[in-house]
């Protein structure tokens, strides 16, 4: 989402002289399982922590799982999917492999695998399995901005 605001900057000014310019500025909100994970505005700016990004911080893998999953109970809500309570977590990457990584998450009906090259800031590429009464696997991108792209659905 945009929006303008009437000063530069970030946070908390209370106190502080500011000069009134418009300033155009996008924040991403990340919500799992209803609650909000993540609010960046401008990638530079956590707003639930009220501090700066530093520029390491990234989106961890168990995010891009939340991310995916959402998106696919927003996209199609006539589906009635059953979230797990809890989330048994395996590191499938091959021992002596280096550069890329693959993290898989299974709970209830869900087999979640996220695999991602082992660079700076990964796009994330997640593969679903659903096993439910209504069956399905999707596969998409989820980017370090909390993205979502389904690439097969």
């Amino acid at each position: 989402m945009s929006f303008q605001c009437s000063h530069a900057g970030y946070g908390d000014r209370t106190g502080m002289v500011l000069a009134q310019v418009i300033t155009a500025h996008e924040i991403r909100v990340v919500v799992s399982e209803g609650v909000v994970i993540r609010a960046t505005v401008d990638e530079t700016w956590d707003e639930l922590n009220q501090r700066e990004l530093a520029q390491s911080e990234l989106l961890p893998p168990e995010y891009a799982k939340d991310l995916a999953i959402q998106y696919i109970i927003l996209s199609h809500p006539e589906l009635d999917l059953e979230l797990p309570g809890v989330w048994a977590f395996e590191v499938l990457t091959p021992e002596g492999l280096v550069g890329a990584s693959t993290h898989q998450f299974t709970g209830g009906n869900w087999e979640v695998n996220v695999s991602y090259a082992v660079v700076m800031r990964p796009d994330y590429t997640v593969s679903i399995r659903y096993a439910g009464d209504v069956s399905f696997t999707w596969e998409g991108t989820v980017d370090q901005s909390g993205s979502v792209e389904e690439t097969t659905g």
